[in-house]
């Protein structure tokens, strides 16, 4: 054998040891899950992320439905409840064109331990097989710097039942509404030209929060980030959030105005004050 040969050879080698063999820090797996709902034939498929030890705080990525029996997916329902992750700048939601499911969503106070990232309720028209795969995406490590991390991972081969055309959709049975965990009104001069803003989440431990309204003097805006700059920068308004879940369930929480928590405060002292001195002319009777 040449010299030129070997070389060509060795270099090869080399290649494929330092090139090809790249680690990743995380990893994304998928498993079938029971439906939790009687005689339901939608198959429930959970999607997780494990970080292998490696503090992480945000995963963005897009998994994808694959295979001859795609075509006999009916719906695709995307639920939050329960993830490790409480916000989601990219809501996990399905494309029936792309056959893909697209999501951004992060976790302020990082997490090391595997979690759940959201699950999927998949509905069939007949019975066939698909798989559930991740095509592509990313990790940041939680270290104050977006650190990137790759992602692993195998695809799953999930065999779909047959689906009734009157059956009702697994999120409905979801009858509890979700709870506000965070309310903060907050001002900031490098955040939002120093305008007032309401940060909120919403948790729903079923379905997961879909989406918010925030109802600010008569006008209904949309969000889906927990984010909300004050139309009214005097703090007047009276502003009201509501929560949605996938089921249509609904809460609603009201925002202080400016001086509500002076008022209250002052309600309050005047209250403890008149009990005092029915307290005090109640002793002085008795003397």
């Amino acid at each position: 054998m040449s010299k030129n040969k070997i070389c060509i050879i060795s270099l090869s080698i080399l290649y494929l040891l330092f090139f090809t063999c790249e680690t990743y820090a995380a990893e994304v797996t998928f498993s079938v899950v029971p439906s939790g709902v009687p005689n339901d034939t939608v198959t429930v498929v959970e999607a997780y992320i494990d970080p292998k030890g490696v503090p992480l705080n945000a995963v963005e990525g897009i998994i994808g439905l694959l295979g001859a029996g795609i075509e006999n997916v009916s719906s695709v329902v995307v639920e939050t409840g329960g993830s490790l992750f409480t916000l989601w700048p990219v809501t996990p939601s399905y494309s029936p064109d792309e056959k893909v499911v697209r999501f951004t969503g992060g976790s302020p106070e990082g997490f090391v331990e595997k979690g759940l990232l959201f699950r999927m309720r998949i509905s069939s028209k007949q019975s066939s097989k698909i798989s559930v795969s991740w095509l592509r995406g990313a990790a940041y490590q939680s270290n104050g710097e977006g650190t990137l991390e790759g992602i692993s991972s195998r695809s799953l081969v999930v065999s779909l039942s047959q689906r009734e055309s009157n059956h009702m959709n697994a999120a409905s049975t979801d009858a509890v509404p979700p709870y506000f965990d965070t309310l903060l009104v907050s001002q900031d001069p490098d955040v939002y030209e120093g305008k007032y803003f309401v940060s909120f989440h919403a948790t729903d431990d079923a379905s997961g929060v879909e989406r918010y309204e925030v109802i600010e003097g008569g006008v209904t805006t949309e969000t889906q980030n927990g984010v909300y700059v004050l139309l009214a920068q005097d703090r007047k308004n009276r502003v009201v959030i509501i929560a949605y879940d996938q089921a249509g369930n609904s809460t609603s929480i009201k925002v202080p105005t400016r001086y509500e928590p002076l008022y209250n405060a002052l309600i309050a002292c005047i209250i403890f004050a008149a009990v005092l001195l029915v307290f005090f002319s109640r002793r002085l009777k008795h003397k």
